[in-house]
């Protein structure tokens, strides 16, 4: 999965941590930096950190109404899926399974409204470079699966018919 970074709030100061061989800090309250967002995960459950970007229940229900009510894709940050997957699973550390359930199924209804935005993303030639990297993966996919298929298919109209040849469906 490519690394992105999310940007976070310091809570309390840090002089320095050693996160799996990483070096972070020294942080100073009220200072905004981006970091890994399983950094942010762990700085998080820890008190140390906050996301600015609302990844709670009530912000993807926000997202849901903007994806909505817009005919194009609203912008998401790079992070976003790594940073919701650690949302979820924090809570399910936290022993939270009814609030990570929420969130999930919050999760799965904006994907059934981006994912058919990003269908008619991959047939254009938008470009994509604002969107996370599970986006760009999936919308590359299906502009290839879609190429292939209009070759295929140009190919097939443009074959020349066998004369003698008893074609039945």
């Amino acid at each position: 999965m490519v690394s992105t970074k999310q940007l976070v709030r310091v809570l309390e100061d840090l002089s320095e941590l050693e996160l799996v061989g990483r070096s972070l800090g020294p942080l100073e309250s009220g200072e905004e930096v981006y970091m890994r967002p399983w950094e942010a995960s762990v700085l998080e459950r820890r008190g140390i950190v906050e996301p600015t970007e609302n990844f709670t229940l009530v912000g993807l229900r926000k997202r849901i109404l903007a994806e909505e009510k817009s005919s194009k894709l609203e912008d998401l940050p790079e992070s976003f899926y790594q940073v919701v997957f650690h949302r979820i699973e924090n809570l399910r550390l936290e022993d939270r399974h009814d609030r990570a359930k929420e969130i999930d199924e919050a999760l799965s209804a904006l994907l059934d409204l981006r994912v058919q935005k990003l269908a008619r993303l991959s047939i254009s030639s938008t470009d994509i470079e604002g969107l996370p990297f599970e986006e760009k993966f999936l919308v590359n996919r299906l502009s290839d699966v879609i190429s292939e298929w209009r070759r295929r298919l140009n190919s097939f109209f443009e074959r020349p018919v066998k004369e003698g040849v008893d074609v039945r469906g």
